[in-house]
């Protein structure tokens, strides 16, 4: 139950902030689009450096909008990156030319990838981000779905987390690790069900569009990016 109680708080944390303490260092537009490229030159570079200089990036971004550097740690690192690690470890013996070099690219790369969209999620919250993806020409659709998809996540978790104080008041029940997994399956039924009812109600009311804030992008963004994109080059050619 340990495990749920701290898988919950890690999602609520990553698609909840806090309104009135959302630091504007950024517009919703500028975390937007560093959100969207970052991933994308990570994937594109060849070199784990690149990787290396978004992870740094990113906490020196944390440290600017006063953000824990140890949250930023804690949500970046645990979870999906430790998990395609784990993942990755197989082929270093299977395959001897992956070596450990493409075994620690593969992490820093995953790593590197979720670094600025956590941050800017936890910031900003999902439902803003959202909006600065519309107010950057992303298709309002798909700006649309991803407010819808945290809502949905938000109402995921707290049920789940609900489950859980539940189990606890009663004394804490020992279930076995099967019995946990029928647990999260079962939540995550629910939580389709619930995604099929908001997608039959959405229809129903003649699929309107979710009206979405719009923002610009602010000139703090122009340097930043030009940083990013020239150390991208550097670490390409090199």
């Amino acid at each position: 139950m340990e495990a749920l109680k701290k898988l919950s708080e890690f999602i609520e944390k990553s698609y909840l902030a806090d309104y009135h303490k959302i630091n504007r260092f950024f517009s919703e537009a500028d975390a937007a689009l560093i959100s969207l490229v970052t991933p994308i030159l990570v994937v594109l570079s060849k070199d784990i450096r690149f990787s290396l200089v978004i992870i740094f990036s990113s906490f020196l971004v944390a440290f600017l909008m006063k953000e824990s550097l140890l949250r930023q740690l804690k949500n970046t690192l645990f979870f999906i990156p430790l998990f395609s690690l784990a993942v990755a470890v197989p082929r270093y013996f299977i395959d001897p030319s992956f070596g450990i070099y493409g075994l620690l690219e593969f992490f820093f790369k995953v790593w590197a990838a979720l670094s600025f969209p956590t941050l800017m999620a936890r910031c900003y919250g999902v439902e803003r981000l959202a909006s600065g993806f519309a107010s950057i020409g992303i298709p309002s659709g798909f700006s649309s779905l991803l407010a819808l998809t945290s809502i949905d996540a938000l109402i995921s978790t707290r049920m789940l987390w609900n489950s859980v104080l539940m189990l606890q008041s009663r004394g804490g029940l020992k279930v076995s690790l099967k019995e946990i997994g029928y647990f999260v399956g079962f939540q995550f039924l629910r939580s389709f069900e619930r995604g099929e009812r908001i997608n039959l109600a959405y229809l129903s009311r003649g699929g309107m569009e979710i009206s979405l804030r719009r923002s610009s992008l602010s000139i703090k963004i122009v340097p930043f990016m030009l940083t990013i994109f020239i150390l991208f080059i550097i670490c390409t050619k090199i």
